[in-house]
């Protein structure tokens, strides 16, 4: 999708975040995927703690391979 370079990765219960060398991170979800209120609590710890910190960076989440979100 991008031409940059993944810099790190990811692998998440529910798909995998990929970091690029521009700075712009990157949720891809497993096919099929049936996302919960914790997964989504998960996912924003590992953002937050493991790829921001203190910094602010753009973020693509591709929901096509989505099948369900609960409340």
């Amino acid at each position: 999708m991008f031409m940059e370079e993944v810099t790190r990765s990811t692998e998440t219960n529910k798909g995998k975040v990929l970091l690029y060398s521009n700075g712009i991170l990157h949720q891809i979800y497993h096919d099929s995927a049936e996302l919960t209120k914790e997964d989504s609590f998960a996912e924003i710890e590992l953002y937050s703690h493991e790829y921001c910190r203190d910094m602010k960076r753009p973020i693509l989440v591709d929901i096509r391979n989505i099948k369900t979100v609960s409340k």
